[in-house]
């Protein structure tokens, strides 16, 4: 049965974002669309905000939506097959998707001294070293108080 719905066509930038998401080069881009790298870059960054911080989370979305994919195909052969390889790729696919998406709690480090004992601050080895060292001597001590 045909779809009543008539396909459109893609536009350009839109076919450029496509084989951008699919990891194309921008020169493999650039040559599917009949434009240089330059041209191509320009048309997948034209849909984006400028700015570093912004630049950031567009390639992260980037990456995110490529980790969705690659999930995606794999994804059968792991669920339903129980395929070892797939469900290993899918496993790593979902761990980096997580990190990516900050969805991970932070790891809790602590930092300790020898054998596990706590930590010795500056202001401790300091006091130790100079009980170690006894009462100061120096060249004022010799003098008669309040002279």
């Amino acid at each position: 049965m045909d779809d009543p719905k008539p396909k459109r066509e893609l536009t350009p930038a839109e076919q450029a974002i496509r084989l951008e998401l699919a990891g194309a080069t921008y020169a493999e881009i650039g040559r599917v669309l009949g434009m240089s790298s330059g041209d191509a870059f320009a048309l997948c960054a034209a849909t984006r905000t400028e700015g570093p911080k912004q630049k950031l989370e567009d390639e992260r979305a980037l990456d995110v939506a490529r980790c969705n994919a690659l999930l995606k195909a794999v994804w059968a052969n792991a669920s339903s097959k129980g395929d070892s390889e797939s469900i290993r790729n899918a496993v790593l696919l979902m761990q980096r998707r997580a990190k990516l998406m900050g969805l991970d709690a932070p790891v809790r480090q602590e930092v300790t001294g020898k054998d596990g004992a706590p930590l010795v601050t500056s202001e401790e080895i300091l006091l130790r070293l100079s009980r170690l060292a006894g009462p100061r001597v120096g060249p004022d001590d010799d003098k008669e108080p309040g002279a």
